[in-house]
């Protein structure tokens, strides 16, 4: 959940770009579409229709101008591409995610998400890839943990979207079809990074042997499959990261109002 003043910075910085695109009427401060047939209340999903701006919603006392689409400016990303604007969303999404998803723009192309995600799993494979080099890891190695991470986090990625988007069709008033689903786990690709991170440390110590040192010869031997089941445990306890941006963007946008 976002803060009060993560919120608040996200109503000033879309306040500044309805300004900007002169989509602010005098008084009401909200678009003259807003609210209409199928706008819902961001926060309980409760029909907006008939409601007007400066009164709340019946159901949780949200303020119905705070379900407008016109607070969902977008992402840095999403307003223009570029180095600062990708280095600001990825920070965004690490240190303020829930204010992040607040503002994340629903509708219309989804290929400024899919251009951050394959960015960022870019440079995420090449940062591995430098990471064990560095530390004397065979060039063979190396090459296939890029191959992995450019390959298994966007085909991860894409699953977690198709799960979220069966899963939300059968969540009563849930209005997250794939498309949404796959803007959300877009920007939630930062959260791979502890599970590369853990995964790459964990082949630097295997190939320094240390791991090998550590296991006990009682518990049997040490075989390729034993390797496999550890690898997958500590996958699996290292996606949490990843799981809770998804979980926590679905929320965010499970009744957003599309301008």
């Amino acid at each position: 959940m976002c803060s009060e003043a993560g919120w608040s910075e996200v109503k000033i910085e879309a306040m500044a770009q309805r300004q900007t695109t002169g989509d602010v009427q005098a008084g009401g401060g909200l678009s003259g579409r807003f609210p209409g047939a199928g706008s819902l209340c961001e926060n309980c999903g409760y029909s907006l229709e008939g409601l007007s701006g400066d009164q709340d919603c019946p159901e949780c006392g949200l303020a119905v101008r705070d379900s407008s689409p016109a607070l969902r400016p977008g992402l840095a990303w999403q307003r223009g591409m570029g180095l600062g604007s990708w280095l600001k969303t990825s920070a965004r999404m690490v240190a303020g995610p829930g204010a992040g998803y607040r503002q994340l723009r629903v509708g219309g192309s989804n290929f400024r998400d899919r251009l951050y995600l394959a960015s960022f799993v870019v440079g995420l494979g090449l940062a591995v890839w430098l990471g064990l080099r560095s530390y004397g890891v065979g060039l063979r190695q190396a090459r296939l943990w890029f191959v992995i991470v450019i390959t298994g986090v966007p085909v991860a990625t894409y699953t977690e979207a198709l799960g979220v988007a069966f899963f939300s069709r059968r969540a009563r008033g849930w209005r997250v079809p794939f498309e949404l689903a796959e803007r959300v786990a877009c920007y939630a690709a930062v959260g791979w990074v502890p599970a590369i991170l853990l995964m790459t440390v964990a082949q630097v110590l295997v190939d320094r042997g240390y791991v090998l040192d550590w296991w006990n010869p009682a518990w049997g031997r040490y075989t390729l499959l034993t390797d496999v089941i550890l690898s997958s445990v500590l996958f699996g306890v290292s996606i949490l990261w990843f799981e809770m941006l998804v979980w926590l963007g679905i929320r965010k946008v499970r009744f957003a109002n599309v301008p």
